[in-house]
C-alpha cells in the first residue's frame, strides 16, 4: 500500500487518509496476505509549477510529511520508510518517472 501524495494536495483530511490506509491493511491481513505500507518519498523535492503560491506549496509538502509520520503508526503492517528520490526522479515535480519507480522498486524488493 503506497502512501501516495495526491490526497495531500487535495482537501482530504490527514487522519481520514491514515484511517483509510489502516482499513486497507486490515483487509489485506484478513485475506491472509502480508500488508506492507510504503511511506512514499521525501517531500522536499516536490515542485509544482501549477502552484503559483510558494507558501501553499510548502503547506502541501508539510502536509505530506505529517501524513508520512502518521502512517508510521499503522498497525499490523511492515512499514517501508520514506524513500529518498531526487527532483530528476519526478516527471512533473510530483509523480515518479521511470528512474523514480526503479529506485522505489529497489527499496521495496528488499522487504
Amino acid at each position: 500500500i503506497y502512501g501516495g501524495i495526491n490526497d495531500m494536495f487535495s482537501y482530504v483530511n490527514i487522519d481520514s487518509a491514515v484511517s483509510n490506509v489502516q482499513k486497507m491493511v486490515d483487509i489485506v491481513n484478513a485475506k491472509g496476505s502480508k500488508a506492507v505500507v510504503v511511506l512514499g518519498y521525501n517531500a522536499n523535492i516536490i515542485s509544482q509549477d501549477w502552484i503559483k503560491d510558494k507558501i501553499l506549496e510548502q503547506r502541501c509538502k508539510d502536509k505530506y510529511t505529517e501524513y508520512q509520520n502518521k502512517l508510521k503508526n499503522i498497525k499490523n503492517a511492515t512499514i517501508i520508510p520514506v524513500i529518498h528520490l531526487k527532483s530528476s526522479d519526478l516527471y512533473d515535480g510530483l509523480h515518479p518517472n521511470q528512474s523514480g519507480f526503479i529506485k522505489i522498486f529497489n527499496v521495496i524488493k528488499n522487504y
